[in-house]
């Protein structure tokens, strides 16, 4: 797998947004041959045990429930953790 050094600054750029109920993915980059997303995760609204990690694009859309948010607009992913403080 390739290196990723920046997927886990606050100062990279959130390009894909999926979401179910409290449940947030943010992707700041991808690994299109191994359909991996990289980012940050906030599950049920739990802010205290968010992290940033890896995710499976394929296994996440397989999920009927998951959502890709289509009017998404891509920004620092600091703004969204500026926002939960």
């Amino acid at each position: 797998m390739r290196e990723t050094p920046d997927f886990k600054s606050q100062n990279s750029i959130v390009r894909l947004h999926y979401f179910y109920g409290g449940s947030d993915w943010w992707i700041t980059q991808m690994d299109l041959e191994q359909r991996l997303g990289y980012g940050f995760v906030c599950l049920n609204g739990d802010w205290q045990c968010a992290e940033y990690g890896t995710v499976s694009i394929e296994e996440l859309c397989s999920l009927d429930v998951v959502n890709i948010d289509l009017y998404w607009s891509p920004i620092p992913l600091v703004d969204i953790l500026e926002g939960q403080r």
